[in-house]
Formats: C-alpha cells, sequence, structure tokens
C-alpha cells in the first residue's frame, strides 16, 4: 500500500453557488494513495441559522487537463435530517492517471 498524500490543491470550490444556495463547504480535503484512485472529505454548513431550506445535492466533478470531465458523484442532503453541519466523504477510482487530473470541483445545487 503506497503512503497517503494531500493533494487538496486539485481542489476548486464555487463561492456563488454556495451563497445561492444558503450553504458552505469547509474542510475540504483530497487525499490519495494510489494513482487511479482519490478520497474527498470536507464538512457542508448551513450559511445561516441550523438548517437548509430545501434540499442540497453536492457535486463533484474531476477534470483532465483538457478540461473533461472524466469523473462525476453526488452527495444529497436532506433538510429535514440537517442540523448545523454534516461531514460527508466520497472516493473515485479514477479511469486516468492522477497525474493528468487538472482539478476537483465541488458545488452545490438543489435537488429537484
Amino acid at each position: 500500500m503506497n503512503e497517503w498524500k494531500d493533494v487538496s490543491n486539485l481542489a476548486e470550490q464555487l463561492d456563488f453557488f454556495e451563497e445561492r444556495y444558503g450553504v458552505k463547504i469547509q474542510g475540504l480535503f483530497i487525499t490519495s494513495n494510489d494513482e487511479f484512485r482519490i478520497i474527498i472529505t470536507g464538512e457542508l454548513y448551513a450559511r445561516e441559522g441550523n438548517k437548509l431550506t430545501k434540499d442540497i445535492q453536492l457535486i463533484i466533478t474531476v477534470h483532465d487537463v483538457d478540461g473533461r470531465i472524466v469523473d462525476r458523484g453526488q452527495i444529497d442532503f436532506q433538510a429535514a435530517w440537517f442540523f448545523a453541519f454534516r461531514a460527508f466523504s466520497i472516493s473515485f477510482n479514477l479511469p486516468i492517471s492522477l497525474s493528468k487530473v487538472a482539478k476537483v470541483r465541488v458545488y452545490p445545487q438543489s435537488i429537484c
């Protein structure tokens, strides 16, 4: 097993999406111990108060150096079960080498 390395420099957050949906993503950490695997962890906070105003999906897209989305995941947060913040973690088995990953974009959207 390889040693874990911090690749959080690949993270891209979209503050204007966080503002629009009333949340804040904090503590974002991206790590890898394999050239084809990453794990993204963090916390989703309600921006004002302790409740979400609507159900939220956290979208994570992995982009290659040519700007293509090579993988995508999502985590759902239901307003009815949310209080103040919630920790999250998601992993990806990449179809390309980590050295070809340009960014990992993390942003919220409402669940339709």
